[in-house]
């Protein structure tokens, strides 16, 4: 709920100070999910970000732009001067789809997602707005979570943005700005945690672990489902959830509500969660907290970071009252330390005679650490020497397993190895199974074209493919 610090006192004191030195240090961040649009006014104070006012707003049939004289005459209620905006949309508006990539795209990854994405979203790239995380990746692959927009609802936002006096900084998914604000706002959620945003029948559910994304489901709530059946199968302990965040419990069907307390860890409900703010109390609902959520990214970093809002039209946020709040911080810190410091002023006349005769010693020392240094260096170079020596294959070997390797319909015209690295030309029927066949043989890694595959009059597919040697330096 948002609470209210008493009037006078330590506390208001504090909370004046706070607005004065961080001026130009607020945010507003937008929940929008097509029916309401939900504006929270954040404030980042010296100890921790403020909801100062919330307001929600009815979309009409035309989305958003219209809304722009509205949202602009609030911003300027609020004080506020073209302040940063973050917009958190509901996952019934955008798409979600997991992928599973080589793990040779590690090295060119958002170059590789840009090709493929249509391979996995049902929309066109010109269509389409997009980010990913990396949730999971092992030697040969990388499982991805792409999140995607439609470009119109954006540029509506954009439209907005420009009417009302916003500098966009973000856009992104609900559920992930309500678990950023969990995640800075309401304390330190465990390592793994779920986190359940209900709308109607319609549910997401998010697993997090160690600040990062692992997993992400979507489907509908009947009657009869149980919070149980909603869980991640069995996973290594130190990913084992630990608590339980609902978004939306309101809509949430009866059993399910009923069945939280069956759960082997704690279930916190939306109206659970305490945000700091200067308004009366009351409850705490999905729309605000993601919302703040929102807002978060125009005051700092967040944990939870996807941004699909196109790079070329981010604002940069102005941190200048941000800036001034860490100088009033550093200056208090520093008046501290010299208040303690002035306690053990008689230890430190002592000390420093201790240290003199230490600095007298430090050549000496210094000698014996450099000499010891060049003998433990000497050391490593021998070793490593003799485990390239015994692991480094070699041409004739690495030539044998090419052939097993490559296909009857391919053809090499070269081959060359030099430095751990093998480098392949020639022709094929398939150019583009030849990365496969090498990645899975476990000899190669890192293989990839270094040209692009031309087609000759046959038909066939001219390539040139350079891949790494495993168990050989690249310096052998």
């Amino acid at each position: 709920m948002l609470r209210e610090s008493e009037p006078g006192g330590p506390r208001s004191w504090w909370r004046t100070l706070s607005r004065e030195i961080q001026t130009g240090a607020g945010s507003v961040g937008a929940y929008y999910d097509r029916r309401t649009l939900t504006l929270v006014h954040l404030e980042k104070g010296l100890t921790a970000s403020r909801v100062q006012r919330v307001a929600q707003l009815p979309v009409p049939g035309e989305g958003l732009p219209p809304l722009a004289p509205a949202v602009q005459e609030l911003v300027q209620a609020w004080g506020l001067e073209n302040p940063p905006a973050g917009l958190a949309v509901s996952p019934r508006l955008g798409l979600m789809r997991p992928a599973t990539l080589p793990a040779a795209a590690k090295a060119n990854l958002a170059r590789v997602v840009g090709y493929e994405i249509d391979r996995f979203l049902p929309l066109s790239p010109e269509q389409l707005v997009f980010d990913y995380l990396v949730v999971n990746e092992t030697e040969r692959e990388l499982h991805l979570l792409l999140l995607g927009l439609p470009r119109a609802l954006v540029e509506d936002w954009l439209t907005l943005c420009g009417g009302a006096g916003l500098s966009p900084v973000t856009v992104e998914p609900g559920p992930l700005a309500g678990a950023n604000a969990l995640a800075v706002m309401h304390g330190r959620p465990p390592a793994a945690f779920l986190l359940l945003a209900a709308d109607g029948p319609d549910y997401d559910l998010l697993h997090f672990s160690r600040r990062r994304l692992r997993g992400w489901q979507a489907g509908k709530l009947t009657s009869v489902t149980a919070l149980a059946e909603l869980l991640p199968p069995e996973m290594p302990p130190e990913e084992a959830p630990q608590a339980l965040y609902l978004l939306g419990s309101a809509t949430l069907p009866a059993a399910l509500r009923a069945g939280a307390g069956n759960l082997p860890f704690p279930v916190v409900t939306e109206t659970q969660v305490a945000l700091k703010g200067t308004l009366p109390p009351g409850p705490t609902t999905p729309e605000v907290l993601m919302a703040a959520g929102a807002a978060l990214r125009g005051v700092g970093r967040v944990p939870f970071a996807v941004n699909l809002l196109p790079e070329g039209q981010r604002a940069t946020p102005k941190l200048t009252g941000l800036l001034l709040t860490r100088f009033f911080s550093i200056l208090l810190f520093g008046l501290v330390v010299v208040w303690s410091a002035s306690i053990f002023i008689h230890s430190r006349i002592a000390l420093s005679r201790v240290e003199r005769q230490v600095a007298e010693l430090a050549p000496a020392v210094r000698e014996v650490e450099k000499q010891l240094q060049d003998t433990q260096n000497l050391l490593k170079q021998y070793d490593d020497l003799k485990r390239r020596v015994e692991q480094y294959p070699g041409p004739l070997q690495i030539l044998r397993e090419l052939t097993e390797i490559i296909p009857d319909h391919t053809h090499l015209y070269s081959f060359r190895l030099s430095k751990g690295q093998v480098e392949l030309s020639g022709k094929s029927a398939s150019a583009s199974e030849l990365i496969n066949l090498l990645e899975r043989s476990g000899r190669f890694t890192k293989t990839e074209f270094v040209s692009p595959i031309v087609t000759d009059e046959t038909g066939s597919e001219i390539f040139k493919i350079k891949a790494d040697i495993k168990g050989a330096a690249r310096g052998s």
